[in-house]
C-alpha cells in the first residue's frame, strides 16, 4: 500500500534493501529501485516520498546525491 514518508532533502532515494523482493521469498512489491521526492511537506520534513509499502516488509532507502545532482544540471 501507498505510504508518505517525510525527508530532509530533495532527490532521488534508492530503494537498498526490500524485505519483500522475490530474492528473500518476497511478493516482489516495491518501489522500482527508488522514488523522486514530492515538493510537499510531511511529518515536520521539507519534502516526502510516497512509498509502496509492502505488507509485513521493511525498507531502507538513501538519497542518491550523484543521480540527484545529474538531474539536477540537466
Amino acid at each position: 500500500s501507498h505510504y508518505r514518508i517525510g525527508v530532509p532533502e530533495p532527490g532521488f532515494y534508492t530503494e537498498l534493501f526490500n524485505s519483500d523482493a522475490r530474492k528473500y521469498g518476497g511478493s516482489n512489491m516495491g518501489n522500482l529501485g527508488g522514488k523522486w521526492t514530492d515538493e510537499w511537506s510531511y511529518q515536520n520534513h521539507p519534502y516526502s516520498v510516497d512509498l509502496c509499502l509492502p505488507p509485513l516488509g521493511v525498507l531502507v532507502l538513501k538519497l542518491d546525491r550523484q543521480k540527484t545532482a545529474a538531474a539536477m544540471n540537466r
